[in-house]
């Protein structure tokens, strides 16, 4: 059934303007669920299916543009997973070879050799991971809180959303210097290192694509 209940916001409590929330609910809000309630425990008709005109609208709704192939829920998961899964796989890899390498006789010349490949590839396995998992934790924190929440505010912009626009920058700026060290030197990894650098470059550019849809790399 629908009920159409003035002078009340999204969540059916009084306001004046729809968006100021009061402190109670609406008037008229409690009495209608309870009696609609009451006539359905009771076997009777709840009444009409639409009781009441409806409210006059300042601006008429718009329809809604369908979402492209590239918007789908299944197409954004994936382009926020897959880059987050490169990079921790990334940083798994690494802890285990750094643990390997105390434990044996690491040749010097080949740490030397990939020294700005690692470094600018680790950091970006840092950078981007740490910003995928930020981006879940904000986004549910915000359906949790229905929005009503959003952090201190800087320019215009919640200070967690500028952290997170912040990393992905980062993120996408590491990738470049990965892309670049190890152009300079493309000899410089071979076997198992180049596959997984090759696995975590394309993580960051995926992460790219989807941070700039998302608005994380606008200014």
């Amino acid at each position: 059934a629908i009920r159409f209940i003035p002078d009340a916001d999204h969540g059916l409590y009084s306001s004046p303007d729809g968006f100021v929330p009061g402190d109670a609910p609406a008037p008229e809000y409690p009495e209608t669920v309870g009696s609609w309630v009451e006539q359905v425990v009771s076997g009777q008709e709840p009444g009409p299916s639409v009781a009441g005109p409806a409210p006059e609208q300042a601006r008429p709704s718009r329809p809604i543009t369908p979402l492209a192939w590239w918007e789908s829920g299944w197409v954004q998961l994936g382009a926020m997973v897959l880059p987050a899964l490169a990079f921790a796989s990334y940083l798994v890899v690494a802890f285990g070879a750094a643990i390997a390498c105390r434990t044996g006789a690491p040749a010097q010349e080949a740490l030397e050799a990939t020294m700005w490949v690692r470094r600018w590839a680790f950091w970006l396995a840092c950078a981007g991971l740490a910003t995928v998992l930020g981006f879940v934790c904000y986004f549910g924190f915000l359906i949790v809180t229905a929005a009503s929440a959003v952090g201190p505010v800087v320019a215009g912009r919640p200070i967690p959303w500028l952290a997170l626009q912040a990393l992905s920058v980062a993120t996408c700026a590491f990738t470049l210097l990965l892309a670049a060290s190890w152009r300079s030197s493309p000899k410089v990894l071979a076997g198992a290192d180049r596959a997984r650098t090759t696995v975590l470059f394309a993580g960051g550019t995926l992460f790219a694509a989807w941070a700039g849809y998302w608005g994380l790399l606008s200014p």
